[in-house]
């Protein structure tokens, strides 16, 4: 996501430049944290469905991003 992007959304519209840029990160490392933690809570929850973490097109385009 980017700057431009952020401010599309609805209450965003506001956000300084460096504001924009420090929630842009945050979400950045919020997906990261996600894609590499979903394995281990399918695991210990049985999840049935495929994990995220396998689709390594994904996990590349966040930390590209990142």
């Amino acid at each position: 996501m980017t700057i431009e992007q952020l401010r599309k959304y609805k209450g965003c519209e506001h956000y300084s430049d460096e504001d924009a840029a420090e929630v842009v990160s945050s979400l950045r490392t919020l997906a990261i944290i996600l894609i590499e933690t979903w394995p281990k809570i399918c695991t210990d929850n049985q999840c049935n469905s495929k994990s995220i973490n396998s689709n390594p097109l994904i996990v590349n385009q966040v930390k590209k991003a990142a």
